[in-house]
């Protein structure tokens, strides 16, 4: 009978300590309540990737190309690295400007590689057409080679103080639609006249300038005659310059 009992008393025992430790579990919360004291849902020795979105990679959309940036004709320069006429292969700013009245190399001078004329260069110093002393017809047959092209030419003379004299300086052969600058300057001065601008036509078609004596003043000296275009130029064309006395 005794021995009846003490089984029983472990049994009960064992089925209490059972539902005590279930119940301590359910606690009448969720199973899946945190164990480890934070507030995130999981355990600290979880690792939580979360959600990937895996969708569509967004990537720029560049347009069509820039047609500034486009070497339209080939010739290796477009309109965005200073070719000024994408359409044709033979101007762009590597190129020869010729005589042809096109800017060939883009740079706002047109036909300034032009073949020169044999007085070249005499942009900035006067090549020396003659004495009138020596010779009293001078003359020179040259070109215009570009807009910034200039000639200058130099003569000289001396004043006898017997002696009158006009000098007459011509300049033929500019073209009709053209407008060209023809200047006359003292270099120097046999006396003591100052090196100055004398005298200066602007026009086309025939330009003259005449200098004369002076009475009682030595007018000899180092002259200079300058030709430029201000619109017009033609470098597939001639002119003539005449100094006489």
């Amino acid at each position: 009978m005794l021995s009846l009992l003490l089984a029983l008393a472990c049994d009960f025992s064992a089925a209490s300590k059972v539902v005590g430790e279930d119940t301590a579990l359910d606690g009448g919360a969720d199973d899946t309540a945190d164990i480890d004291g934070d507030t995130s849902g999981r355990d600290s020795g979880e690792t939580h990737t979360g959600d990937t979105d895996t969708g569509d990679t967004d990537t720029e959309d560049t347009g069509p190309p820039d047609p500034l940036r486009v070497d339209d004709d080939g010739d290796g320069w477009s309109e965005a690295q200073g070719d000024c006429d994408d359409a044709d292969l033979t101007v762009h700013p590597d190129a020869v400007d010729v005589c042809n009245a096109i800017d060939d190399d883009c740079d706002d001078d047109i036909d300034e590689d032009a073949d020169p004329d044999g007085y070249e260069p005499n942009d900035t110093s006067a090549v020396t057409v003659g004495s009138l002393d020596d010779d009293p017809e001078l003359s020179a047959v040259a070109t215009i080679s570009g807009e910034v092209d200039v000639d200058r030419y130099s003569f000289s003379f001396s004043d006898s103080s017997w002696s009158l004299f006009t000098v007459s300086m011509t300049l033929s052969g500019i073209p009709d639609d053209a407008t060209w600058r023809f200047t006359l300057n003292r270099l120097s001065s046999e006396g003591d006249l100052p090196a100055e601008e004398v005298d200066q036509v602007f026009g086309s078609g025939s330009l003259s300038m005449t200098l004369s004596d002076v009475v009682l003043q030595d007018d000899g000296g180092t002259y200079e005659l300058v030709v430029e275009s201000i619109s017009g130029a033609d470098c597939g064309r001639s002119y003539l310059l005449a100094v006489a006395w």
